[in-house]
Parts: structure tokens; C-alpha cells; sequence
């Protein structure tokens, strides 16, 4: 069996549903950002603002080899994941599927949120249709492509059953 990863811009609930996901198939879920969060001891904030995002990107690059031979697993990556060539040559052997949200809703969902480090700007709004609209062409590179607006939590995940059937 593939591993499924979801991919999607911050507050695109990939963690939410890949939780949702996982029970309903019977998988493995895991949430990368919490894996890395445990293993460094530290809040992902934490670790941007002391070691960096180089050095988070290599954490998550790493721990993204490590999953990519476990074959069961319904994974949350972080947004940023389909930014290195690298990384895909590890989701292209699972089943990607891109969680869409447009940058209203995004700007909606994270207008409030203060533990993303990214966020931390002056023109949040802005910096947040730029991020996405520069992020979007490498989203659209998943196999499969789910909106995840205005849709309960449980319509996303039967599509996704749907689609994996």
C-alpha cells in the first residue's frame, strides 16, 4: 500500500482530515510538524526563530525520507514541503492529494493565528496571497486536487475515500 500525503497551504486541514482520514481507512496518521515538533523538543515557532527555516526545511526533508518507506501511513505534511524538488521524488510514491483553499480562506482561517511563523508579518493579508499564489503551481502537481471550503470536515474525507476506492 501507498502512503497519502496531504498537501496545502497553512490552515488548509491537512491535519484535521488526514486524523479523519487515517481512522476511517484503517492507517497510520502522522502529522510531521508534531513529529518534528517532538523530536526537537521545541514548537515549530520555536524552532524558526532559533535555528531557522533552513534548518526546519532539512528537519522536515529528512523525517519525509524516513516516512516515504513506510507504505500504510495517511500523512499531514507542512505547507512548504512542495517548495524542494527533493521531497517529491519522495511524494510521488505515495498518493499526493492537494487540499485547496482559496486565499480568502486562508486569510480567514489564519486573519488570528500567532503560532505560525511565516505569519509573522506586517501585511499578514498580503504575505499570505503571495505565499499561496507562489506555493499553488507546485499544490497542482498532486495526483488528486480536493477543495476544502466551505465543506464539512466529513464530505472532504468520503470525496477522499471516493477517490482512493
Amino acid at each position: 500500500m501507498k502512503n497519502i500525503f496531504l498537501l496545502g497551504f497553512m490552515g488548509s486541514g491537512k491535519s484535521v482530515i488526514g486524523e479523519k482520514l487515517s481512522r476511517k481507512l484503517g492507517r497510520e496518521f502522522i502529522d510531521m510538524d508534531r513529529v518534528i515538533e517532538e523530536r526537537e523538543s521545541m514548537k515549530i515557532s520555536e524552532i524558526f526563530a532559533q535555528r531557522g527555516e533552513d534548518y526546519f526545511r532539512r528537519k522536515e526533508g529528512e523525517l519525509l525520507k524516513e516516512i516515504g518507506g513506510t507504505g500504510n501511513a495517511v500523512v499531514s505534511t507542512g505547507g512548504g514541503i512542495v517548495m524542494a524538488e527533493k521531497n517529491w521524488e519522495v511524494l510521488k510514491k505515495g498518493i499526493t492529494i492537494y487540499l485547496k483553499i482559496s486565499p480568502e480562506e486562508a486569510w480567514k482561517r489564519l486573519e488570528k493565528v500567532e503560532d505560525r511563523p511565516l505569519l509573522l508579518q506586517k501585511d499578514r493579508k498580503q504575505y499570505i496571497y503571495n505565499l499561496l499564489k507562489t506555493r499553488q503551481p507546485y499544490y497542482e502537481k498532486a495526483d488528486f486536487t480536493v477543495l476544502n471550503e466551505g465543506r464539512r470536515v466529513e464530505e472532504v474525507v468520503e470525496e477522499i475515500v471516493r477517490m482512493m476506492a
